[in-house]
Parts: structure tokens; sequence; C-alpha cells
């Protein structure tokens, strides 16, 4: 295993050390990406020691110390509650001109549809969380239509405005949820201090959670310009040491971890982090089968079997696997496949 890999394990809290509980992990990461809620759900349990189940990291979002929301390249991701304003404070001006001007005329939204629905949504969800199809029906009984996409875009550009979040899960019979209820932002524990260098931290925080990387890794992770990027990378040049590719790492050591024994092999989730957050992925995955990986013509991204930091096969949550690596036995797939089942049992 090369360094760098050896190196991006252990940011990744998958070498020798987990995030001591479900909130450590999460600050850490500072956002894991989570299109698919049961993908977030089990990127942050690999990372967790003990490894909780499905229905407690559930409990999590329960409790109010996990949320879901669009804080980057207005793409779902998982984030500790405490951090939601940070993100949003960082991310919010570059991503709601991204998310937003550009389908409101096709939607056929009015400019000031945003604050009608803003202030729909206040109204609703002050009794309590609601699910999407509930919120839909506030909307559309205050004359404001949420087909044709119109109300998932709504919801989308009101939660980048700080107003909402998915909180509280739904459980279902087989013990585990597959949906989140949106809750308000005025319900969030007390938040993390915005720093004044802000994008300087988020740089920080993104190095400690994916170190070793670089500045253009972080304006494709972040939605950044290259400009921006680098210019928060320099605001912390005295904290990192650099590799013969000028990838950079944090010196510091990181907190809310606690040793674990290192395994050659992670079974992780789509969209996962460890793959999806750099803008070269080939360190991972052999050029060959990148495509495999994603993301695909639609966008999705496999969940992956990782070996000494390289992806060696795709697998599926119907237990199927299609490897990279002929020397993956059957036995050795099954393993790794256990893994999933057990975090749904």
């Amino acid at each position: 295993m090369t360094d760098v890999l050896q190196q991006r394990l252990a940011s990744h809290l998958l070498g020798g050390v987990r995030g001591a509980t479900l909130v450590d992990t999460a600050r850490h990461m500072m956002a894991t990406q989570a299109q698919e809620l049961w993908g977030g759900k089990f990127a942050l349990s690999v990372r967790t020691a003990g490894a909780p189940s499905a229905r407690e990291v559930d409990a999590a979002f329960d409790r109010g110390e996990l949320v879901r929301t669009w804080p980057f390249r207005g793409t779902l991701h998982i984030l500790a509650a405490t951090d939601v304003e940070f993100a949003l404070t960082v991310a919010r001006d570059r991503v709601v001109s991204r998310a937003t001007e550009p389908h409101r005329r096709r939607l056929g939204l009015a400019a000031d549809d945003y604050g009608r629905a803003e202030r729909i949504v206040r109204k609703a969800l002050a009794s309590g969380p609601l699910s999407r199809s509930e919120v839909f029906d506030a909307m559309a009984a205050s004359g404001l239509d949420p087909a044709g996409n119109r109300g998932t875009h709504l919801i989308v550009a009101i939660a980048l405005r700080g107003v909402v979040h998915w909180g509280p899960t739904v459980l279902h019979a087989s013990g585990s949820a597959s949906q989140q209820l949106l809750r308000l932002n005025d319900d969030l524990p007390a938040q993390a201090p915005v720093p004044q260098q802000c994008n300087a931290e988020m740089y920080r925080r993104y190095l400690r959670g994916h170190g070793p990387a670089t500045p253009e890794d972080f304006a494709w992770w972040s939605g950044f310009t290259l400009t921006q990027a680098r210019a928060a990378a320099a605001e912390i040049t005295g904290e990192v040491d650099l590799d013969g590719e000028v990838r950079q790492s944090l010196r510091e050591t990181p907190g809310g971890v606690v040793p674990v024994a290192a395994e050659p092999e992670q079974l992780l989730p789509s969209f996962d982090e460890y793959f999806l957050s750099y803008r070269d992925r080939v360190l991972t995955c052999a050029p060959e089968f990148v495509s495999a990986v994603g993301p695909t013509k639609n966008g999705m991204v496999a969940p992956i079997l990782v070996r000494d930091g390289v992806i060696i096969a795709t697998w599926k949550r119907d237990g199927t696997m299609v490897p990279f690596d002929e020397s993956l036995s059957a036995a050795e797939r099954e393993a790794a496949l256990a893994r999933y089942r057990a975090h749904i049992a």
C-alpha cells in the first residue's frame, strides 16, 4: 500500500482509528455524501467505533444530533447538527446561485415564490416535522403548486437559506428508516461558532477527513472556485505537510477518535467519500474500472469493496458483487457482505 493511500484511510477513519461516536465521526468528516440515505448511514457506521447499526444511526437523527441537507454542490450530505450554520454560511452564496436561478424559469416559478414557500413551510412545520408529501400538501393548500419538481426545488432552495433540514426518521417494518421528515432549523442545537476565516477553516476540516489532498480536490468537493480553494489553502500553509505530488496533510492529531485494529478490507456504500471526494480518483481505482464505479451517465456511484486502499469490487444490497481482482475469494466476498447485513439486522 502506498503512503498516500495509508494516510487517506487514516483520515477517512478507515485505518487504525474510528470516530468515538457517530457525532464525532460526522464532525471529523465535516460532510458525508448521502444522496441515498442508507449509504450515508452506512458510511458513518463503518467509520465509527462499534459499527453502529442502521437503527442506531436513525436514533441519532431522531435525537437531533445528525441532519441531512444540501451544503455542497447541491448534493445531500449528513452533518453533525452543530455544524449546519457553518456549512451553509460557507457554501450558501455559490450553491444558491447554482441551485436556484438555472431552474427557476424552467419550473415556471416567480422570484417571490421562494419567500412564499418559506412562509408556508415555516407555518406548516411550526407544529412539528412533516414528510415531503405533507409539505407539498401545505404548499398546494396555500396556492403554490408543488407539481413538476417545483416542490422539491423549493425545499432545496429554502434549506440552502438555512430554514429547514431533513431530520427525524420514519421507521419501517424492517426496523430501519429509508426516509426522513423535514424539520425547521430553529430546532437545531446550539451551533458551532462560524470562524472569521471560514473558507480556511472549511479547507482545514476537509483535509482532516480527506487528506492527503490538493486545493483542486477541495474545489471539486466543496464547489469553491479554484481561486477560492487555493486562497483558502494559502491561509493554512503553516499547518500542513506536502508529499511529492503536492498533496497536503494536516500535522494535527485528530480528536474524537479511538484506536481499533486496522482491517485490510472495507465495505463502503454508494457515493462514498473515500472514492468520490477527489478530482482525480485513479489513486483508489484502476483506470479501467473507474467507469464501473461511477459516476455513471445517470449520476450513480456504486458501493465498493476496498482492499489496502484500492477498490477491488462493486456490490449491491441484494448480496451480489462484481470483483475487479481475481484473487477475491467467495469466502472473502461473503465476509465483506456480512458487515452490511449486520448493520441492517
